[in-house]
């Protein structure tokens, strides 16, 4: 069984040596600081962020770090629970052994490869099979960081560990019942740099499900269960995906009962996420992938179906289409404008699917209180969201944001709209910088 507590504390360790092996690269390798260097330049110029490169590079060998220390985490888990026919990291017991000889037999054909070759060959069979594929394809562009091959060693040491007096391995992720939350926890304290900078926090489970019940279940209880969908525009490590794929399943099986697959994926084509922090969407992505094996009594990846998810990296508050104050649906933003600029983690083609103004029948987030440190993100949103006023927190623009993502009724039939639910920050009623959201905005929203 999972050892959450023993198992983040070590994680942590490994994500502070691959953090500090990525600054050591950064300082030597050429195109590794190049590369860097020009996307840092780019989003510069398009005015994403006013951060000096150094400061900006940091979040970069964050991401990248706990992108490998992620990927060995959903190889030990696919390992562990018998979802590989054969293993290709660490394995259990005898099939430990058949890892080893994988690993022999790569060095036999590469005979100038390191670990961390050794590692990158594994995530690449993990990408080609069919669960697996949309998981890892997020993580390809951070896992193209130059870890060095003393790092890669220590890795696949750290994951092969076993005790001393008994040969068990240190971390067993073996769970009967496939239970991912565990991931939360990593997403939430793996790193304290992206804890503090993304404002991580996972969602209780009495909150997610009372929000849930008040948005998705009131919205399935007005609409057809073909119309009904659900966005969360902060999704973190996927709690409020998980508990609408929850109430949606049984639904779409009661009414598919002779094509469970399909079932599932019309299920996972009414559950979109949006997150800035790229991990957050692979952790996500997994656990709904989980899910949905499960759910389809599926226990062989390679026999799993090419699940589609809705999930994207991304920004939620500066990009997508949104509507102006007069009411009037257009494309927020300009030829050359911030918004325009995407990170090479960003995917653009689906924030403009997933963030159109008033699509939602259900809309749910926890979104970060914090407020934005980066100056020129600060003026960014600030200048996309009227509700920003002082030195606001992010909760005023989400909630102007929660509700636009939402149906809106019209005046002649207001019963048919759309839900939203959200944790959010009570500051806005006790400050100053909440008045312009409460009298320009709150007052013409139906809060009930």
């Amino acid at each position: 069984m999972i050892n959450r507590t023993k198992l983040l504390a070590d994680l942590k360790l490994q994500v502070l040596d691959l953090e500090a092996d990525l600054r050591q690269r950064f300082a030597t390798n050429i195109d590794y600081k190049t590369r860097l260097t020009s996307d840092w330049q780019a989003a510069r110029d398009a005015g994403r962020t006013s951060e000096d490169v150094s400061i900006w590079a940091e979040g970069q060998f964050t991401q990248s770090a706990v992108a490998w220390v992620l990927a060995c985490v959903f190889v030990r888990f696919c390992e562990d629970n018998q979802l590989l026919d054969t293993p290709l990291l660490v394995g259990t017991d005898s099939r430990g052994q058949s890892a080893v000889a994988r690993q022999e037999s790569f060095y036999l054909q590469n005979p100038t490869a390191s670990d961390n070759d050794y590692l990158r060959d594994v995530f690449g069979v993990a990408t080609r099979l069919p669960g697996l594929s949309d998981v890892m394809r997020v993580q390809r562009t951070l896992l193209q960081a130059p870890v060095s091959a003393d790092l890669g060693k220590q890795l696949v040491r750290f994951f092969r560990a076993t005790n001393a007096d008994t040969g068990v391995l240190m971390h067993d992720f073996a769970d009967p019942d496939w239970n991912t939350r565990f991931l939360g926890d990593l997403y939430q304290d793996l790193s304290k740099a992206a804890r503090e900078r993304y404002a991580l926090l996972q969602t209780p489970e009495f909150i997610e499900s009372f929000i849930l019940d008040r948005t998705l279940t009131s919205a399935l209880d007005i609409y057809a269960l073909e119309d009904v969908d659900l966005i969360d525009p902060t999704c973190g490590s996927g709690h409020f995906l998980l508990g609408a794929f929850e109430r949606l399943a049984p639904r779409w099986l009661r009414q598919m009962p002779g094509n469970v697959n399909v079932a599932i994926q019309e299920t996972l084509n009414r559950i979109s996420g949006v997150d800035l922090n790229p991990y957050a969407v692979v952790i996500a992505r997994f656990r709904l992938l989980i899910a949905a094996m499960r759910e389809c009594r599926i226990h062989r990846l390679a026999d799993a179906p090419a699940f589609t998810f809705h999930l994207a990296c991304g920004d939620s508050l500066m990009h997508g289409y949104r509507a102006s104050m007069s009411g009037v649906t257009g494309n927020l933003l300009e030829p050359q404008s911030t918004a325009d600029h995407y990170t090479r983690v960003e995917d653009r083609e689906k924030l403009i699917a997933y963030l159109r103004h008033g699509q939602y029948h259900a809309v749910v987030a926890n979104p970060p209180y914090i407020t934005v440190k980066d100056a020129q993100q600060n003026a960014n949103i600030r200048s996309r969201y009227s509700s920003c006023h002082m030195k606001y927190a992010l909760s005023v623009p989400f909630m102007e944001r929660i509700f636009e993502l939402a149906i809106e009724g019209t005046q002649a039939n207001q019963q048919r709209s759309g839900f939203t639910g959200q944790i959010t920050s009570n500051s806005f009623m006790k400050r100053e910088f909440g008045k312009k959201l409460i009298e320009t905005h709150i007052r013409r929203w139906d809060m009930t």
